[in-house]
């Protein structure tokens, strides 16, 4: 059977495990109840957000992931770190604000969606287009004061078009 690993804010855990307790049932069971409800129910993420409101859940990764896709497609060709997007700055401050969670949380977990679509790009399928991560000399990946540096070159997405 797969196994899918969550790593949870303290508050989040805490929530899950008193309602786990109060049911007489462990949070992995109680987790998987809720999973099987909604997506055996036939509804998917964005279902969710609109019958229980964006306010409630907290932070909207996609939403999130999304405008930083699109201020990534807008920016010049050169190397960039996510804390040169406006957007993610902005995003950092403004949630930590309203007590979503904490700027470093955010940031990880942005960071990891955004590698994650960088890597699954394929010219078929471009997540991020024109994006991969930047590499030094030797090969081996770029990194600037423990942050993943990124490339934008737009030239790749015209060798593509000219071999079509």
């Amino acid at each position: 059977m797969p196994r899918v690993y969550l790593t949870l804010e303290q508050k989040l855990f805490e929530r899950i495990e008193e309602d786990a307790n109060k049911n007489n049932i462990t949070m992995n069971l109680l987790m998987q109840n809720i999973f099987e409800r909604i997506y055996m129910g036939g509804l998917n993420y964005r279902d969710i957000i609109e019958k229980i409101a964006l306010d409630t859940v907290g932070f909207d990764y996609t939403s999130a992931l999304n405008e930083i896709i699109k201020e990534t497609e807008e920016r010049p060709d050169g190397e960039f770190t996510l804390v040169d997007l406006k957007s993610f700055s902005k995003l950092c401050i403004a949630t930590s604000e309203n007590g979503y969670l904490q700027p470093a949380t955010l940031r990880a977990r942005l960071g990891k969606l955004f590698n994650s679509a960088v890597r699954k790009n394929t010219e078929e399928n471009p997540i991020v287009p024109f994006v991969k991560r930047a590499k030094k000399e030797n090969g081996e990946l770029k990194f600037l004061a423990r942050a993943a540096v990124y490339v934008k070159d737009s030239t790749m997405q015209n060798d593509g078009e000219e071999h079509e």
